[in-house]
């Protein structure tokens, strides 16, 4: 056998990356969440619980199971695009956006500046946040604290690719046409994916859509762990 197909992950090794990742990510949220004075666990954050994955198994976590499936290389794109409607599951809808605001509202952001944000874009703001702090040398209090209309434009910057996959996931419901053709395109593009490589299945553009969720992800952890309130 092909000593590189060999070395290649599998899904289930893409799928348990993710996972680690947010659980890690859901973790830093804790922290600093409880660093305000409210207690918090990982899970509250995320929706994925370390315990609960050491216990029964990190494929039996919440909204896993359908991210493990087998994906052929000539996956078609409604299969492909179920699949990014999976992902968003697993790595956004659990994402606890009443925890991320109070927690940029407890740590100076004024109110009127996330009341229409939902969970992505509000970690996207966290994000940026932490960003500030390591380029500018302020603590993540004195960011918030001056926060304003701008910082929220700069935080549209965060998180393309789990954007992307967002804006995927949306394409399930949409009557096909010159413009949803045009979103898939774009939302490919963020991956480093073109027309011609999905020719003839998108098995291989989900192998990176799994890859660089995951590294975006992982990037966002880091930047988490540099910041405290």
């Amino acid at each position: 056998m092909n000593e590189a197909l060999l070395s290649t992950p599998n899904i289930g090794a893409r799928a348990h990356r993710l996972v680690d990742a947010m659980i890690v990510m859901g973790e830093e949220l804790a922290r600093l969440r409880s660093q305000q004075g409210v207690p918090t666990q990982g899970g509250d954050a995320v929706g994925l619980r370390r315990r609960e994955s050491e216990w029964n198994g990190w494929w039996n976590l919440r909204a896993v199971e359908p991210v493990t499936r087998h994906v052929p290389l000539d996956m078609p794109e409604p299969t492909f695009l179920e699949r990014c409607g999976a992902l968003h599951s697993l790595c956004a809808e659990g994402i606890g956006a009443s925890i991320l605001r109070r927690m940029l509202i407890g740590a100076g952001v004024p109110e009127s500046e996330l009341d229409k944000l939902q969970s992505i874009r509000l970690l996207c703001v966290l994000l940026e946040v932490a960003g500030r702090c390591s380029t500018t040398g302020q603590s993540a209090t004195a960011i918030c604290s001056s926060a304003d209309e701008q910082l929220i434009s700069d935080s549209r910057g965060r998180l393309p690719r789990m954007r992307a996959v967002n804006a995927l996931r949306q394409l399930t419901a949409h009557r096909r046409d010159s413009s949803s053709k045009d979103k898939l395109k774009k939302s490919m593009e963020q991956f480093g994916v073109d027309d011609q490589e999905v020719a003839a299945g998108f098995g291989a553009a989900l192998d990176a859509v799994y890859d660089q969720l995951a590294e975006e992800m992982e990037e966002a952890v880091v930047l988490l762990q540099s910041i405290s309130f």
